[in-house]
């Protein structure tokens, strides 16, 4: 996600996240403002996945994705209206950055844990340039996923975690909860997840990414 940026080795770039199905954002909404959260802000987001050319992506647990951030709404936007500038939001899938601006992201295998725990390495991109330079290298397009996002931060003293409450188009509305920690730091940060669901009544656990849903729904 776009709050993770990357780090030197050792530094707070190992992604720490739990997913959940969502039917209804209003009263999970309505408990992250009581709990005192900070509303970071909406917008659409469009992720294409590319394929190694030499291994299994698949087999190996890696992704790699340019994303294009669009439309975006921060911490001005009424907090009131959020549901209906969602809605406006969601016909906007195909929209384009503003600025040509997107973010290149890769995902390292998943570590074992009752969170999902992944090295995630991001950078800024420019232009239209880097779709065409990965291709010229032999990594291929997959699939292109695009979802509404609405951001939101809890915690304080560097014990912050993200909410991300995801309409994605075609596969239906989840919540992430995602902490980026040191990887010394695993252990406490998926405790600290795990708590967080608790406390919001989030029930089970979704283990499959969006690439995951997406390919699965195309067979």
């Amino acid at each position: 996600m776009a709050i993770a940026t990357s780090a030197p080795n050792g530094g707070a770039n190992w992604e720490v996240e739990v997913k959940f199905h969502c039917g209804d954002f209003s009263p999970l909404r309505e408990k992250i403002k009581e709990m005192g959260g900070d509303f970071l802000g909406l917008g659409e987001e469009v992720d294409t996945y590319y394929r190694h050319p030499s291994r299994d992506f698949a087999e190996t647990g890696e992704a790699l994705r340019i994303r294009t951030q669009s439309n975006s709404r921060s911490l001005d936007t009424d907090v009131q209206n959020i549901t209906g500038v969602a809605h406006q939001m969601s016909h906007l899938a195909n929209a384009t950055s503003p600025n040509g601006r997107s973010v290149l992201c890769y995902k390292g295998p998943k570590l074992s844990g009752p969170a999902k725990v992944r090295r995630e390495i991001e950078t800024d991109v420019v232009g239209e340039e880097i779709q065409p330079l990965l291709e010229a290298v032999g990594f291929l397009p997959v699939l292109t996923i695009s979802k509404t996002r609405e951001s939101w931060r809890l915690g304080k003293d560097g014990k912050i975690c993200v909410i991300c409450l995801d309409e994605a188009h075609g596969l239906g509305k989840f919540v992430e909860l995602e902490v980026v920690a040191k990887i010394e730091e695993r252990e406490e940060a998926q405790a600290r997840v795990l708590d967080l669901a608790g406390q919001l009544g989030l029930g089970e656990k979704e283990e499959r990414s969006y690439l995951r849903m997406q390919l699965e729904k195309c067979r």
